[in-house]
């Protein structure tokens, strides 16, 4: 039997056994485990769709970017791209044109693209739907020879279909589809020009199918969640029919629909959530529901040509047909992993994908389920040779073109990596190069290396291969040593090539124009007699690259008579005495046939020797004693022809100089004593002395003085000649005594106290010292705090003198006595300011909206800013002790009046500005009271939520078909720092589900009973945060019950501010009162309790105590809350600390307000919700509690006087109204009169 009509017969049969059995279960093995295993290892990556290329090559993509690839119809897959930690594709779809060219879009719009079979992948587009409404969302995609489709949608705007026709490497567009779910819009407004937008269209298209061949005629399949009921969508494209090419079929339903396969023009299979199935038959003329068996979403389904079928989904169901899909039955279930796609390989071959990178595959139409095995990876590829037609192996070559070629051993070769550079052992890493031979050109001369390496489709990459490439193209250069100018007697050139690269390989020279002489070194010498020649010269290097020819001229002449060049003496140094007799002398001289050399050592100045005494050029002698001498010499050649002679002065001291001193008897006060010394040779080269055996000082010069203080000394002292010789130490005792100096004791001014800026320059100072037979004062005033030289001179005490301007002045005085001792400078600080300072602000001209926050600015240059005066709107005047003042000015036309005083009391004229703020009105609302919650959730959360105090993103569901168990959790939303999202009973919107993910949420508690809000959406809850047990859910048997385990949650949440003991009581009967308290419960934290009406319960009441209530507030008056319930409160040893409560709601909720604002709220933007109903005011009451302000409540058509004189009494101090709902709540004659009060 072939496995088709196996395939055929096992689906009879299980549909037989599912009619007579209905509720027998289908036992079938469900193997937990996952991560498909590939060449780089298992995959975990949530894998969301499959392709495959033809009926062996596939691929399948998913979550972190994650690609991979199997050629062998899915046993074996190959790891082609790995994504991995901050990657951030979500890859929603694949899909190949052919073998080599495919492409892979992320959900957020991004585009990769492969040209390569794979082996590399692009990004060509960043976002795919470019200037959107929102965030699109890309699901599905199909490309043909010249067109790329994708489907999907965004939050803000209906579902959507993409073009491109470049096949996704240019712009992509939307599909010009105008009655493609266009939604409600806004109405037009009144200003000329107004752009009106979508007011709310939310959906998506999940899927998108061709017909196999065919690339004009496909199916896209979604939800549009605007609709209400919502509406399950199917839209046809025939790119044939005229006029509009996309057009919506006829189908029932309200789900979302998943997938859509065709197996030919006419049969096609829709799958959606819920476990729905809907089939055609006649090109989607008609579409027909399917019993599928299953409860659970179906994500993917595939159909050949023949009508056989088979879907996939949620907890790893797979159900097929054989009719078209009319018909289904449960195929063996071999995981319990979500499956996202399946793909009809050809013949009996299927292949499904899903998430923790679940890969399961059938070769028998779905009979049986295997996972695919790991791959066996071929060796890596082997380099074989690589060669250069154009630079041999070790030989330097004149060109920069380098020409290489290579071959090498393994399969699936999919390229080079090519590198030439200087470095010997490059590892090339990136595949750059597809053929077997590469020309490159390098920049110069130098050794440089050709590093090739071959890599296979599994990226192995060879061992690389290395080849020396030496490269020469700089031509050698060749110096000569010829002199300037003649030679005598002969001459030797020597000629020296260089070359940086390959080396000197020969020098070729000419005499005379003569023969040509090569040397095959990188030096040659010549050699040349008496006469004027001409030498020419040029080298070669070893890469063939020869210099241009040089010529220089050699002049040999007869040598002159000999000259002496020098004269020198190693032990007498010129023109310096020294102190030895003993003479070393040494000469040279130039000349050729030298002889010898005559010398005479005398004390004349000009003798020239005439006899030769030596051949040496070295002499050693001595002189008899001091004195100034002279060594003669001159050189004579063989022909007694003599050199004129060198003459050098020896200067000779042998003898110590003398040290005289004019000491005398005692000194008073001070004493100055004068050494004197002589030498009768080289002449005094210093005098040194020290006192009292300290440090030795020297004087260069025949006299030193010295200067002594009050003391006893001992002074020594020695003199030195120019020649070093030194008399001996001479000891003197010098006594000095002196009086005691004068001493400052105060300088005062009556004018300018010490330490304090005035604002004169007029001076008056006088001072006072102590001494005797003080003769003079001196006294300087400048800007330096330490100043001792003191220019002005004076015997009076005081002094008047005019400043030059603003400024920090001292003012130095010192005292002199008749001894000219002078006393300590007195340092007197002055400070003048007499410059008013600068004010200024950084009001804008234009009007201000919601809040005006004006900076004025002063400056001072010296005393500094002691304070800014300012009156605002003509008030009492008020002054900031700052150099900077910051006024908040809130609706209304304000003046704001200032004005500058510096520390020294100079003050600025006053400057005026007019300041105009408009106040805000922000509406926030929706369609429904669950998108109302979601924008005034936006309002505190405008994205991802940042963790709560316990470390994760927590959301507080609750139902918005009922306010009991909404209004309780308030407390609890402030204590998470958390949104208040609403749902339905029995289904979570899509778009809060969403609103969740796009929060980050990781952590949802969920309040009320199951009648409040079901199982069904707990589940569909936990799976937007990831799990159940991320899902907690807060009940009780009533909604006392429930308020009480909602307030024992608030009080206990892990990481919260401190919770101060203080909990609200309010009626369980009605919601007015506990509204208005929602901002209040959720800034502190505060749980919420309910009281009968009859009275509050001891249940209640115990579980106050449990939760360690101190204090209560009451919300109402006694029809609300009773006084039994006060009674019974307060028995139970919890203190009531008010009530809050007036003549009717809106009255209490203004005292709610007041008695929040004094508690911290604050009033610059309170909301403004209706008091006859409740959905808006929900998640409002927990918006303005994160957010720190109040709430108001209002009629729905006229504003209560008391919330008219509240909002008047604060006209001012509010910058933004929020107003909840719509304009049936609130109407736009209650918005204006609140706006018209707040602006004063």
């Amino acid at each position: 039997m072939s496995t088709y009509a196996a395939f055929r017969s096992l689906l009879k049969l299980i549909l037989v056994a599912a009619l007579l059995v209905v509720s027998a279960p289908v036992r079938s093995p469900i193997d937990s485990a996952s991560a498909v295993p590939t060449d780089m290892g298992t995959i975990t990556a949530n894998l969301r769709c499959v392709t495959f290329v033809d009926s062996a090559i596939g691929y399948a993509a998913g979550s972190s970017g994650v690609i991979i690839k199997t050629t062998d119809a899915g046993n074996t897959w190959y790891l082609v791209r790995s994504g991995g930690t901050g990657d951030d594709y979500d890859l929603r779809s694949i899909s190949f044109l052919d073998e080599n060219n495919g492409w892979a879009i992320s959900l957020t719009g991004r585009v990769l693209r492969t040209q390569n079979a794979g082996a590399s992948w692009t990004e060509i587009s960043g976002d795919l739907g470019g200037d959107f409404y929102g965030q699109e969302r890309i699901y599905d995609t199909h490309f043909t020879e010249s067109t790329g489709f994708a489907v999907g949608g965004a939050s803000l705007t209906q579902p959507a279909v993409w073009t491109s026709t470049k096949g996704g490497v240019g712009s992509w567009y939307q599909t010009s589809v105008s009655p493609v779910l266009l939604g409600s819009y806004w109405p037009a407004g009144t200003n000329s020009g107004e752009v009106v937008y979508p007011k709310d269209g939310l959906g998506y298209f999940y899927g998108l199918d061709f017909v196999p061949g065919s690339s004009a005629l496909a199916w896209a399949v979604g939800q549009d969640v605007l609709k209400s009921p919502y509406l399950s969508v199917i839209w046809n494209y025939d790119a044939s029919r005229s006029g509009l090419q996309w057009v919506q079929q006829t189908v029932t339903g309200t789900g979302k629909f998943y997938d859509v396969a065709f197996g030919n023009a006419t049969n096609g299979i829709v799958v959606g959530d819920t476990g729905q199935i809907r089939y055609t038959k006649d090109a989607g003329k008609t579409w027909t529901a399917a019993t599928s068996g299953l409860t659970g979403d179906i994500a993917a389904v595939d159909l050949d040509p023949s009508g056989r079928g088979w879907a996939v989904g949620a907890s790893g169901k797979v159900i097929g047909t054989v009719d078209g899909g009319a018909t289904w039955a449960a195929l063996p279930q071999l995981t319990g992993y979500y499956l996202e796609d399946i793909k009809w390989v050809g013949g009996d071959t299927l292949v499904a994908v899903g998430r923790s990178g679940e890969v399961i595959r059938s070769t028998d139409a779905g009979a049986s389920w295997s996972r695919p095995v790991a791959p066996t990876l071929p060796s890596p590829p082997v380099m074989t040779s690589l060669t250069s037609s154009s630079h041999a192996a070790g030989v330097w070559t004149a060109s920069t073109v380098v020409d290489s070629a290579w071959t090498a051993d393994g399969s699936n070769i999919t390229g080079y990596g090519y590198v030439i550079d200087s470095a010997s052992d490059t590892v090339p890493g990136v595949e750059n190069v597809l053929t077997t031979s590469q020309s490159s050109t390098v920049a110069d001369s130098g050794t440089y290396y050709v590093h090739v390496a071959a890599k296979d489709v599994y990226d192995q990459w060879s061992t690389p291969l290395h080849r020396q490439v030496l490269v020469d193209v700089t031509t050698p250069s060749v110096t000569d040593d010829v002199i300037s100018g003649d030679y005598e007697g002969a001459a030797q050139v020597t000629l020296t090539g260089t070359d940086g690269h390959s080396g000197i390989d020969r020098i070729e020279h000419s005499v005379n124009g003569g023969t040509i002489v090569t040397t095959s070194s990188n030096q040659a010498v010549i050699d040349f007699g008496l006469g004027t020649h001409t030498l020419a010269y040029r080298a070669f290097d070893t890469a063939g690259n020869a210099a241009a020819w040089s010529e220089v001229t050699v002049n040999v002449v007869e040598p002159a008579a000999p000259v002496m060049t020098s004269l020198t003496s190693s032990s007498h140094p010129l023109s310096v005495w020294t102190s030895s007799t003993s003479v070393a002398a040494a000469w040279t001289a130039d000349g050729a046939d030298i002889a010898g050399y005559g010398w005479v050592l005398d004390t004349t100045a000009t003798t020239a020797p005439s006899a030769q005494n030596t051949v040496s050029t070295e002499l050693a002698t001595s002189v008899a004693g001091s004195g100034t001498y002279y060594l003669h010499v001159a050189v004579c050649d063989i022909y007694d022809r003599w050199s004129s002679p060198y003459h050098r002065q020896i200067l000779v001291d042998v003898t110590d100089p003398t040290a005289t001193d004019d000491i005398t008897g005692s000194y008073v006060s001070s004493a100055h004593v004068t050494i004197t010394a002589s030498d009768a040779h080289s002449g005094i080269a210093s005098i040194e002395h020290r006192i009292d055996d300290g440090i030795i000082v020297s004087t260069s010069a025949a006299q030193a003085t010295v200067d002594f203080s009050v003391g006893t000394f001992k002074l020594s002292y020695r003199t030195i000649d120019q020649a070093g010789n030194a008399s001996n130490w001479v000891d003197r005792t010098v006594t000095v005594e002196k009086p005691a100096p004068p001493v400052m004791t105060s300088v005062t001014s009556d004018t300018h106290p010490s330490g304090e800026w005035v604002a004169s320059t007029a001076l008056s100072a006088s001072w006072t010292a102590y001494g005797t037979d003080i003769v003079e004062y001196r006294w300087t005033i400048d800007n330096d705090a330490a100043t001792q030289d003191l220019t002005q001179s004076t015997t009076a005490t005081s002094l008047s003198q005019t400043l030059a301007g603003s400024g920090t002045y001292y003012l130095h005085v010192a005292a002199r006595d008749a001894f000219d001792q002078w006393s300590t400078v007195w340092h007197q600080q002055i400070l003048v300011d007499i410059n008013d300072p600068i004010v200024s602000d950084d009001a804008q001209s234009t009007a201000y909206t919601g809040v005006a926050n004006v900076r004025v600015t002063a400056a001072d240059q010296h005393s500094g800013i002691e304070r800014i005066d300012y009156v605002v709107d003509g008030g009492a005047a008020q002054s900031a002790y700052d150099s900077q003042l910051l006024v908040s000015l809130y609706a209304g036309t304000h003046t704001i009046a200032y004005r500058a005083v510096d520390v020294a009391g100079n003050v600025t004229g006053w400057g005026e500005r007019t300041v105009h703020v408009d106040p805000l009105l922000t509406p926030i609302f929706g369609t429904t009271r669950y998108i109302t919650a979601l924008e005034a959730c936006d309002v505190v959360f405008p994205g991802t939520m940042p963790d709560g105090p316990d470390g994760h993103r927590t959301v507080i569901v609750a139902s918005g078909a009922n306010w009991p168990d909404a209004l309780a959790a308030a407390g609890l939303a402030g204590a998470y720092k958390s949104p208040l999202l609403l749902t339905e009973p029995d289904l979570l919107p899509g778009v809060v589900g969403d609103q969740i993910q796009l929060l980050g949420a990781d952590r949802a508690i969920i309040v009320g009973g199951t009648g409040a809000v079901s199982d069904g959406v707990f589940d569909q809850v936990a799976e937007r945060v990831g799990s159940s047990d991320y899902v907690t859910r807060l009940s009780g048997t009533s909604r006392y019950a429930t308020a009480n385990d909602i307030a024992a949650h608030t009080v206990s949440v892990t990481g919260r501010s401190t919770w101060d003991g203080s909990a609200l009581v309010s009626t369980g009967g009605n919601f007015p009162d506990a509204l208005a308290a929602g901002p209040i419960a959720a800034a502190k934290g505060w749980p919420l309790y309910l009281a009968e009406p009859q009275g509050i319960s001891s249940v209640t009441i115990n579980a106050m105590k449990a939760a360690g209530v101190q204090r209560v507030y009451i919300l109402g008056g006694t029809n609300a809350v009773s006084d039994a319930s006060y009674s019974a409160i307060d028995a139970a040893g919890i203190t009531v600390a008010e009530r809050w409560s007036g003549d009717d709601r809106y009255a209490t909720g203004i005292r709610i307000a007041n008695e929040s604002l004094e508690r911290g709220l604050i009033i610059d933007r309170p909301a403004l919700a209706t008091g006859a109903n409740f959905p808006d005011a929900l998640a409002g009451g927990v918006m303005q509690g994160l957010d720190g302000s109040i709430l108001l409540l209002t009629r729905p058509d006229v504003l209560p006087t008391v919330v008219s004189g509240f909002i008047s009494a604060h006209a001012g101090e509010m910058a933004e109204l929020r107003v909840l709902g719509g304009t049936k709540a609130v109407s736009d004659e209650v918005r204006a009169d609140a706006l018209e009060l707040m602006t004063p």
